[in-house]
């Protein structure tokens, strides 16, 4: 339990800890509603009620209006369980249905918006992509391994941290330098 409250206190100290759940907002809403609609799909499979198969198909579309990551996580992760839990879930076809319905009928609006301007579920995409600037290969690697250098570099990290005040508070770097034998010992 030290290494814990440890834990706990180093991420209570850190510069970045605010800035970052300022900006990472939907992120942390996608990871709440995820979990819960994982919890009401593992109670809707042990106690066989609806009522959970109702609640993990809510919140399961809910997590899909949460972010745009949220979109192909979910689908994924509906395609996968399916897979995985096939002979599971035709044993519970009679729960599987409500929850896929309730799905369904929340993210009504999802459907209608793709496919009356498809382009919005890429905008997002285009507009921070490296591969919509450069055409060339060799351009696009260089520009992963440049960006990939500059955040991992020590410097950046212990010393300077961002100079976008929206990322890193003014005059703090990134992360303490008497955090760097801790890296270190979990990266060995």
């Amino acid at each position: 339990t030290w290494i814990s409250i440890l834990a706990g206190f180093v991420f209570s100290i850190l510069p970045w800890t605010f800035p970052v759940s300022r900006l990472l907002f939907g992120h942390t809403i996608f990871l709440l509603l995820f979990i819960l609609s994982c919890f009401f799909i593992f109670k809707m499979l042990d106690t066989n009620k609806i009522i959970f198969a109702i609640l993990a198909g809510v919140f399961l579309a809910l997590t899909m209006y949460s972010t745009q990551a949220a979109r192909p996580a979910v689908l994924f992760f509906l395609c996968s369980m399916a897979l995985s839990l096939s002979k599971l879930a035709i044993k519970r076809l009679r729960l599987l249905i409500p929850m896929l319905i309730t799905f369904v009928l929340f993210i009504i609006p999802i459907i209608l918006v793709f496919f009356s301007h498809p382009e919005v579920f890429t905008a997002r995409f285009n507009a921070i992509s490296i591969f919509h600037r450069s055409g060339k290969l060799t351009e696009i690697i260089h520009h992963i391994f440049s960006r990939y250098s500059e955040y991992f570099n020590p410097f950046y990290l212990f010393f300077a941290g961002d100079p976008n005040i929206v990322h890193c508070i003014p005059g703090y770097s990134e992360l303490f330098i008497f955090l760097f034998p801790l890296i270190l010992i979990g990266l060995w």
